[in-house]
């Protein structure tokens, strides 16, 4: 008796622009929600199903998850101290504003 051959299912080699795009909008909009199973898994199933994947691999919940969850440390990282980044005045922010016309500029 002959064995079936295993399917061949392409390993997952990485999220599209269009996918990137998205999460990093979902990203920017709420937090609460990105981590959860749920969510990740609704999000995968909506990617693996997008016209843009057909014939890459299928996206699992588990590494959407992960992405999130990276993105997360990377952007806890990248955020300085404020009190570390602001400690000479002279190196502040000025932002100009304009109010019925006249301008003024302030110190942030």
């Amino acid at each position: 008796m002959d064995r079936l051959r295993p399917r061949q299912r392409p390993v997952f080699c990485g999220f599209t622009k269009a996918e990137i795009e998205k999460m990093e909008k979902l990203f920017m909009e709420s937090r609460e929600l990105l981590q959860s199973k749920e969510f990740c898994q609704k999000l995968a199933r909506n990617f693996s199903s997008s016209s843009g994947r057909a014939g890459k691999p299928i996206v699992k919940w588990n590494e959407v998850q992960n992405w999130f969850t990276t993105r997360q440390q990377e952007s806890e990282v990248k955020v300085p101290s404020v009190t570390n980044t602001y400690k000479d005045e002279s190196r502040l922010p000025q932002t100009c504003l304009l109010n019925d016309g006249d301008q003024s500029c302030q110190i942030l």
